[in-house]
């Protein structure tokens, strides 16, 4: 056992722990908070569980609440919240007031993780970059615990970690709103309107991005987009070492594209034809990780992975071609800047499927791209009257139609298209109309892709 380990098992041993939420990621938490000398362990979630999902747990050793008052009278020392659960909501505001600590999975593996640790935030390119830096560091053969938003709950895996391991987690502005813990890397990819269904305002969403780099030790480093306004709130928030990124600029500190050739820190390294993925925001993507993990991975590794790395599933990932028509799954795009980001990814004229649930964002934004770079656009799902009112005008030069779901936009889609169109899934919305989650919207329109 390491000597992290050591004191995360002394910090828990003989505490009253209450885990929040009952979804498959908090199952490895639980089982391992009752195997290491916990005084008592309860499970708590606002669904009702059935009784086989309520059964695995009492067989771990602990107790289930559950049901709307499922926040009510927490008696805990420990309270781990779950990501998509505001901190400051009445029930965890009173726990907190009896003593409790409150803290996300995330934050609390920061606490006692012995090793590096990258971390990646923003609005856009989370996932893909948070893959490329985990990927990069294995390279060097080191070995990369990946997780946050991606990957598996790192918590229970911490006495397998050693000091010369790493870890790359991708963290969402849910896990860094009361964040008092920050990465010893901090990428920041970019800044757009993004879950204000959640956060009180942007003010408020953009506060909780900043924890990232907040609690950076003075050595730490945060890796910065030069080309994003906001890098500057980031910047002044930063105790550590700032890096930035850059397509637009001249970097000198950093990363940045010039005349198509990727440059770090002043030296060039390769062309941006080399990388498979398509976008341009791609290009941002590894000019970001590059920048975060240039002291650690020879440049030979970095232009190996561009030329392999064939992306992350559910952004732009080809589906197949039927009939000259080809069709793209990119179900991550779950905001109109996503969306944004997809169509600059393409030479050609898209048929577009969007829709979903809605954020409360501003689908104004897509009028001006769509007019030059889509010919036809079919909308579904809660946001469709917001987005048809959004792009609906006099001249619109694409087509634009209502359709019932996806299913039924993806048949009409198929019907009136073309050899050498492309069909591409962006929805500029979240998923929770329908669908538990992006993967399961992807996966769904895959598949009925795939049976056409």
């Amino acid at each position: 056992m390491s000597r992290a380990s050591e004191r995360f098992f002394e910090y828990i041993k003989d505490k009253k722990i209450t885990v929040i939420g009952a979804g498959i990621s908090n199952s490895p938490l639980v089982k391992y908070f009752t195997e290491h000398g916990c005084a008592s362990v309860e499970v708590r979630d606002k669904k009702v569980l059935d009784q086989s999902t309520v059964n695995d747990f009492e067989k771990l050793g602990a107790k289930v609440i559950c049901g709307e008052k499922y926040l009510e009278d927490i008696r805990a020392d420990l309270v781990i919240r779950t990501p998509g659960l505001r901190p400051d909501v009445k029930g965890l505001a009173e726990a907190k007031e009896r003593g409790a600590e409150v803290i996300g999975e995330t934050q609390f593996f920061l606490k006692f993780c012995p090793c590096r640790v990258w971390g990646v935030t923003g609005s856009d390119g989370k996932t893909t970059t948070t893959t490329l830096v985990s990927k990069l560091l294995e390279s060097t053969g080191r070995k990369v615990f990946l997780g946050g938003n991606i990957g598996t709950p790192l918590l229970p895996l911490i006495d397998n970690i050693s000091e010369t391991d790493a870890a790359c987690l991708e963290l969402s502005s849910f896990q860094l709103m009361d964040a008092e813990f920050s990465p010893d890397v901090s990428i920041v990819t970019n800044i757009s309107q993004n879950h204000l269904d959640w956060h009180r305002d942007m003010d408020e969403y953009v506060s909780a991005k900043t924890n990232i780099v907040r609690h950076q030790e003075k050595n730490g480093i945060a890796v910065l987009n030069a080309d994003d306004p906001k890098n500057s709130v980031f910047e002044a928030s930063s105790p550590g070492k700032v890096r930035f990124f850059s397509l637009e600029k001249e970097i000198e500190n950093g990363t940045c594209l010039k005349d198509g050739v990727l440059f770090a820190f002043e030296k060039p390294l390769f062309a941006a034809d080399n990388i498979k993925i398509p976008g341009k925001f791609n290009v941002a993507n590894y000019l970001a990780a590059i920048c975060a993990v240039y002291d650690e991975v020879d440049t030979a590794n970095v232009i190996k992975l561009a030329r392999t790395f064939g992306g992350v599933e559910h952004r732009c990932e080809w589906i197949r071609n039927l009939e000259g028509v080809d069709y793209y799954n990119s179900s991550i795009d779950s905001s109109p800047a996503r969306t944004l980001a997809t169509l600059s990814a393409f030479k050609k004229k898209l048929t577009i499927i969007c829709g979903g649930y809605d954020k409360n964002l501003d689908y104004s934004v897509l009028r001006e791209p769509f007019e030059r770079c889509v010919k036809k656009v079919y909308v579904t799902g809660q946001t469709a009257p917001k987005i048809l009112a959004a792009l609906q005008g006099d001249n619109t030069p694409y087509t634009l139609s209502s359709c019932p779901d996806l299913r039924a936009a993806l048949i009409a889609a198929k019907s009136e298209s073309q050899p050498g169109d492309t069909v591409v899934l962006s929805p500029a919305s979240a998923s929770f109309d329908s669908f538990k989650n992006f993967e399961e919207r992807g996966n769904y329109f895959k598949q009925m892709v795939k049976n056409l």
